[in-house]
C-alpha cells in the first residue's frame, strides 16, 4: 500500500519497496505551475514538510507522489488541497504642519488580500493610550489621512495595522516613532510708557507664529 496525506506518506513493506527508494511528489495549481520535491523511504515512511508553495496560484492544489521499487513496480496515490497564500500588508507614514498643527497620514499595499476587506490601524502611545481607525483594501491599497495625534503622550509611539484576506488568515506590519506634538513658548511683555507699541507687539506674538 501506498498513501499521501497532507505531506506525510507510508510505504509499507508488503508491497516491496525498501529503505532509500526515492519517493517524487509533484504539486500543481489549476493553471498547470508546479513543484516537484523528492524523498526517501526510510524505515517504510516517507515524509516532505516545510515546501514553499508561493509560486503557486490560490486554490485547489493537486498533489501527486509516486514510488518505483526494485522490480520497477510503480506506486502512486493523490490527494487534492486547498492553497491559499499569506496575506502581508505593509505600513508608511508622513505627515504635514497645518493651521491646527501636525497631522499624520498612514498608507501602504497588501498582497493576496481582496479588495473591500477591512484594515484596521491602532496607534499606542508610552501610557496605553491609544487611537483606533478602518477602512477597507481598494486595488490592494489602503490608506487613512489627516490624523490629529495630540491626545497621544509625546515619546516612543507604536502603529500597528493588521487586515484578514477571505479566508481569515490575518497578516499584521508594526512600526514605532517619536511623538512630538507640543510645543511652549513664553513671552514677556512689559507696557512702559508706549501703549501703542507695546499692545502692536503683543497682538504680533498672539496672532503669528513667526517671531
Amino acid at each position: 500500500d501506498f498513501c499521501l496525506s497532507r505531506g506525510l506518506g507510508d510505504v509499507y513493506k508488503r508491497q516491496g519497496i525498501d529503505n532509500n527508494q526515492n519517493v517524487t511528489v509533484i504539486i500543481a495549481d489549476g493553471s498547470n505551475n508546479e513543484v516537484i520535491i523528492n524523498a526517501l523511504v526510510v524505515n517504510n515512511r516517507w515524509s516532505v514538510n516545510d515546501i514553499d508553495l508561493s509560486s503557486l496560484d490560490n486554490g485547489e492544489l493537486t498533489a501527486k507522489a509516486s514510488v518505483e521499487d526494485l522490480h520497477c513496480n510503480i506506486a502512486q496515490a493523490t490527494d487534492i488541497v486547498l492553497h491559499d497564500k499569506l496575506a502581508t500588508i505593509s505600513l508608511g507614514l508622513s505627515s504635514v504642519c497645518s493651521e491646527n498643527g501636525q497631522l499624520y497620514s498612514f498608507a501602504g499595499d497588501v498582497a493576496d488580500v481582496e479588495d473591500g476587506n477591512l484594515v484596521t490601524l491602532v496607534i499606542t502611545d508610552s501610557t496605553g493610550t491609544y487611537l483606533d481607525f478602518t477602512t477597507n483594501v481598494i486595488a490592494s491599497l489602503w490608506s487613512i489621512n489627516d490624523i490629529d495625534l495630540s491626545s497621544l503622550e509625546d515619546g516612543l509611539v507604536d502603529i500597528l495595522v493588521s487586515v484578514n484576506d477571505s479566508a481569515g488568515n490575518k497578516t499584521e506590519a508594526l512600526k514605532s516613532f517619536e511623538l512630538d506634538v507640543l510645543a511652549d513658548i513664553t513671552v514677556e511683555v512689559e507696557t512702559g510708557q508706549d501703549q501703542a507699541v507695546s499692545y502692536t507687539h503683543l497682538r504680533a506674538h498672539e496672532t503669528g507664529r513667526n517671531l
